[in-house]
This record gives C-alpha cells, sequence and structure tokens, in this order.
C-alpha cells in the first residue's frame, strides 16, 4: 500500500487507493480518472479539473504536465511540498526531474520524504544511484 496515499484524509473515500492500484495495473485512464475523483471528493475541484484536462490535452504526460504547473503556480501562494512535484514527474518517467524535487524535498525536510521507499511512482528509481544516495543520505536502507 501507498504510505504516502494512506497519509492523505482524501484518500479515505478510497479513490486514492483504487487509482495507485489502476496505475499497477497500467491502466493510466482509470488511473487519472479516480486521481481527479479523490481530488475532487478532497474539496479541490481545480486539481480535479486539471488532470482531466490534462489527460484528455496529452494523455499521462498531460495530466502529469498539467498538475505539475498547477502546483508551482499554487507554490506561490502557499507552501506545496516539493515531493508532490516530484511524484508527477516520476509518473511521466522524467527521472532528472524527479530527482531534482526529490532533492529539494530532502533538502527542506519534507515530512513526505518518509514515504519515498512505499511511494507506487518511485518504483522505476530504485535501482538508479541517485536514489540510492538519497535513501543512504536519509539514514535508510536501500
Amino acid at each position: 500500500m501507498n504510505k504516502l496515499i494512506a497519509s492523505d484524509p482524501d484518500f479515505a473515500t478510497g479513490y486514492g487507493y483504487r487509482a495507485w492500484t489502476r496505475w499497477r495495473q497500467g491502466n493510466q485512464e482509470a488511473f487519472i480518472a479516480d486521481l481527479a475523483t479523490s481530488q475532487l471528493k478532497g474539496g479541490r475541484a481545480d486539481a480535479a479539473e486539471t488532470l482531466r484536462a490534462g489527460y484528455g490535452k496529452g494523455g499521462l504526460k498531460g495530466a502529469c504536465s498539467a498538475m505539475i504547473e498547477f502546483l508551482m503556480k499554487k507554490s506561490r501562494t502557499e507552501y506545496v511540498s516539493p515531493y508532490g512535484i516530484a511524484v508527477f514527474y516520476a509518473v511521466m518517467g522524467d527521472l532528472d526531474h524527479t530527482f531534482e524535487y526529490l532533492e529539494k524535498a530532502y533538502r527542506e525536510h519534507s515530512g513526505r520524504m518518509e514515504y519515498i521507499k512505499d511511494e507506487d511512482a518511485f518504483e522505476g528509481l530504485r535501482s538508479d544511484p541517485r536514489y540510492v544516495d538519497l535513501l543512504r543520505r536519509m539514514g535508510l536502507p536501500q
């Protein structure tokens, strides 16, 4: 189970859990649909619409790019963890930007970093030397 999702009260509806199940099954459309529904149920209609519109324009990469842009814009007026941005970069397979934002999250001691080993989106990073180094610096076993 994805602990990041489990710690997010928006996922109590079950849509967040199901979204990551869809992700593991390779069903991108259902992943985005459930992720958007979890955002909507959590009172974030703007984020839900961002995901849906982005997916409509450019599939998974479109949805992730739209959410990254949304989160970066939001970060100008309120705190947004770089960890959350890293998740969307990881989902679309942009490893360099994923690590850039994980490093930012690490430097600012983001509380969400405690879930790095359990994050489904980071599955493809596990063998990357940058991931191994980050875990080492965090004092976590690989």
